[in-house]
C-alpha cells in the first residue's frame, strides 16, 4: 500500500525557494517506487504555501506483525534553526480472507467419455478447470486433492491440505498440479460421491481456515455406497463449517441429494450440460464462480471469443472504488500454435497498456501463465500517484500472432474472465420446490455493497436455456428486499436449465461497474423408492454407450475435407441423448 505525506514551504516574512531531502525510512516501509529523495519547493509568491506528496510504500511480510513502526526523516539544510523533521510512520499487516478448499474429482469409468470439446474427454476438461482453480488462489489459500469412483479412501487422498505459495513457485500449486494428471485420475469404475465427499471432508479437517469447501465433480448417477445423504450428515456435523459446492459434467440430470447437500451447506449445484460451441469454457468458468463465491468475492466477466490469424480484440471489464484487487484472465484452447503466438496485455481506464513484462518492475502487479490459461493479478493502486486508477473501464486484448498457413490451429478459441476482491458482489440462485417437470423455477438476484442491498441499473435481465437449446430472456423485479426475481414456468422438459445474468450497477462514486452469475435448475424424475444397484448400473452402462457412440462418430465418420465433420454437425451426442430421453420415461 501507499500513503502520503505533505512537506509545505509556508509563506512567512520573505519567501523563498528550499531544498528538501528525505532519509530511507525504518521499520520496513520504503519510498514509492519513482519517488525521489531530494526535490525543491518554489517559494510561495502568491499563495500561502506550496507543498509535494511524499509517498510511503510498504509490504507486509509473510510473517510478523501485524503492526509496524518506523520513520522518516525529511531534511532542509539551508534551516539551521529546525534542519530536520521526523515523521512517524505505522502499518497494520491484515492478510486477505484466507480460503481451505479440497477439490473432489470424479475418476469413474464414464469420466473417459467424450466432452463435446474435440479431442478432449470428460477427465481432460476437469484437470483444465482444476488447475485454473489451483492457479488462481490466493498465496495463503491451503487445498487438498481427493479422487473417487465406486470407493475412496487412504489412498485416494493425492495431496492433503497445503498452502498455495507464490503464483510461479509455490510448491502448494506444484503438488496440486503433479497431482491432477490423468495418471493419478485413471478412470475406471463406478460412482461413489457419497464416499468422495466423505474422504474429501476429512481431508479438510486438517484445514486452518475459518472458510471451508469442497468441490465435486460428478459425471454419473451415484450408485454405490456409502450413500449422499451419509456424506451430507458428515459435512453437517464439521466445525467450521464446510460449504459443498457441486458441479455435473455433461450431466442431463443430477442428483437431487447432491443438490440437497449443496443447498444446506450453503453451496450451489450447477450442470454444464454439453460442452459444445458457446459452452467450451464453461467448466472453466463454474470453477472460477465457485473460488468467488467461497471467497467472497465478485465474478465480473466470461465472454467466450474466436479470434482469427492476426486479429487483436478487446473485452472491456468495468471496474470501480468498491474494488480493491481483480484478477484479468484468460483461458484458451491449446493447440499446436498456442500458446506460442497468443499475446495478452491489459490496459487501465486512462489508457496506460500492460504488458507481462511491464508488471514484472511493479510491486502490485503480476502476470501468471500456466498451459490452457493466464491472468494477470492487479492489486490496486498500482501507483502511488493514481490512486483512482483503476476505477473505469479497463480491457483485456487478446492477439492471434499465428500466420494463416496454420489454418485450423490457428484460430483461436478462448474466454476473458475476470473475479475482484469487491465490496459490490452478486449473489443468486434458481429457488424450486420441486424437480418434476412442470414444476416452477424462481430466479433470484442478490446484489449487495458493503453488506447492504444495492439497486441495479435497468434493465435487469437473466437468460435461460432449456435443455433443447432454446434460449429466453426474462426481466427481473425489486422485491422489498433488495432481491431481483423472476419467475420460469417453462420447464416441461428434464435436464438442466442454465442461467446466465450479467448486471451493473453505480457504486458511490458514480462509477458503473459489472456483476456476472451462473445458476442452474434442474428438473428429471425422481428416482422411485426400491430402485437398486442394477437398474444404476444399467444406467451407468448406457452413458457409456452413448460416450463411446459419440467418439466412435467423431473419429469414424469423418469426410476428409472439413473439421467438425460434416456428419457430426446434424448428429452429436445430445442429438442422442434427446431422442432416448423422450423414448425413456426413467432417469437413464
Amino acid at each position: 500500500l501507499y500513503l502520503p505525506f505533505e512537506v509545505r514551504n509556508v509563506r512567512s516574512g520573505r519567501p523563498g525557494a528550499i531544498g528538501v531531502s528525505v532519509a530511507a525510512p525504518t521499520g520496513g516501509f520504503t519510498l514509492a517506487p519513482g519517488q525521489p529523495t531530494t526535490f525543491s519547493l518554489p517559494a510561495p509568491v502568491f499563495e500561502s504555501k506550496t507543498a509535494r506528496r511524499v509517498y510511503v510504500a510498504f509490504t507486509a511480510p509473510a510473517s510478523g506483525g501485524p503492526t509496524f513502526n518506523g520513520q522518516v526523516v525529511v531534511s532542509r539544510a539551508d534551516d539551521p534553526t529546525a534542519p530536520s523533521v521526523t515523521v512517524n510512520v505505522t502499518a497494520k499487516a491484515v492478510p486477505p480472507p484466507q480460503v481451505d478448499s479440497v477439490l473432489v474429482v470424479d475418476r469413474s469409468g464414464s469420466m473417459s467419455g467424450a466432452s463435446g470439446v474435440h479431442g478432449k474427454t470428460k477427465l481432460d476438461l476437469a484437470i483444465e478447470a482444476s488447475h485454473l482453480y489451483v492457479s488462481l488462489l490466493k498465496d495463503n489459500d491451503e487445498v487438498g486433492v481427493v479422487r473417487y469412483n465406486n470407493q475412496s479412501g487412504a489412498g485416494d487422498v493425492l495431496l492433503n491440505m497445503i498452502a498455495a505459495g507464490d503464483p510461479a513457485s509455490g510448491t502448494g500449486r506444484a503438488n496440486a498440479r503433479s497431482a491432477l494428471t490423468t495418471a493419478n485420475l485413471n478412470a475406471t469404475g463406478y460412482t461413489s460421491i457419497g464416499a468422495g465427499v466423505i474422504n474429501g471432508s476429512s481431508v479438510l479437517d486438517a484445514g486452518t481456515a475459518n472458510a471451508r469447501a469442497l468441490v465435486v465433480l460428478t459425471d454419473g448417477r451415484h450408485n454405490r455406497s456409502p450413500s449422499i445423504a451419509t456424506g451430507t450428515s458428515t459435512v453437517q456435523s464439521k466445525t467450521p463449517k464446510q460449504r459443498v459446492f457441486a458441479v455435473g459434467l455433461g450431466l442431463n440430470q443430477l442428483e437431487d441429494k447432491l443438490e440437497q447437500i449443496a443447498s444446506v451447506t450453503n453451496g450451489t449445484a450447477q450442470i454444464t450440460g454439453d460442452l459444445v460451441n458457446e459452452r467450451a469454457f464453461l467448466l472453466q468458468k463454474l470453477y472460477v464462480q465457485i473460488l468467488s463465491d467461497i471467497a467472497d468475492e465478485a465474478f465480473v466477466k466470461d465472454p467466450t471469443s474466436i479470434a482469427n490469424p492476426g486479429d487483436r480484440q478487446a473485452t472491456v471489464i468495468q471496474l470501480g472504488e468498491t474494488d480493491v484487487a481483480a484478477d484479468f484472465i484468460v483461458v484458451f484452447r491449446r493447440t499446436s500454435v498456442f500458446p506460442k503466438y497468443l499475446n495478452v496485455e491489459l490496459e487501465a481506464p486512462d489508457g496506460t497498456i500492460f504488458t507481462r513484462n511491464d508488471v514484472a518492475a511493479l510491486p502490485n502487479a503480476e502476470y501468471v501463465e500456466q498451459p490452457g490459461h493466464c491472468y494477470f493479478r492487479w492489486h490496486f493502486p498500482a501507483f502511488p500517484e493514481r490512486p483512482h486508477q483503476h476505477e473505469g473501464a479497463w480491457k483485456v486484448w487478446v492477439e492471434n500472432r499465428a500466420r494463416g498457413e496454420y489454418f485450423l490451429d490457428g484460430i483461436l478459441n478462448y474466454s476473458v474472465m475476470a473475479k475482484a476482491r469487491s465490496d459490490l458482489r452478486l449473489g443468486g440462485r434458481v429457488q424450486q420446490q420441486t424437480y418434476h417437470p412442470g414444476s416452477p423455477m424462481e430466479i433470484v438476484l442478490e446484489p449487495t455493497i458493503y453488506g447492504l442491498p444495492v439497486g441495479l441499473d435497468a434493465p435487469v435481465e437473466a437468460h435461460v436455456i432449456r435443455p433443447d437449446g432454446v434460449a429466453r430472456t426474462l426481466t427481473l423485479t425489486a422485491d422489498n428486499d433488495g432481491a431481483y426475481r423472476a419467475p420460469y414456468t417453462d420447464t416441461g422438459l428434464a435436464g438442466p436449465y442454465l442461467v446466465s445474468a450479467e448486471v451493473s450497477a453505480t457504486t458511490p462514486a458514480g462509477h458503473r461497474v459489472t456483476r456476472f452469475r451462473h445458476m442452474t435448475g434442474l428438473i428429471f424424475v425422481r428416482r422411485e423408492e426400491g430402485w437398486d444397484g442394477p437398474h444404476d448400473e444399467l444406467c451407468e452402462r448406457a452413458r457409456e454407450a452413448l460416450d463411446l457412440l459419440a467418439r466412435l462418430l467423431e473419429e469414424c465418420c469423418r469426410d476428409g475435407k472439413t473439421d467438425p465433420p460434416r456428419l457430426l454437425r446434424t448428429i452429436d451426442k445430445s442429438h442422442l441423448v434427446q431422442e432416448l430421453t423422450r423414448r425413456l420415461d426413467k432417469d437413464c
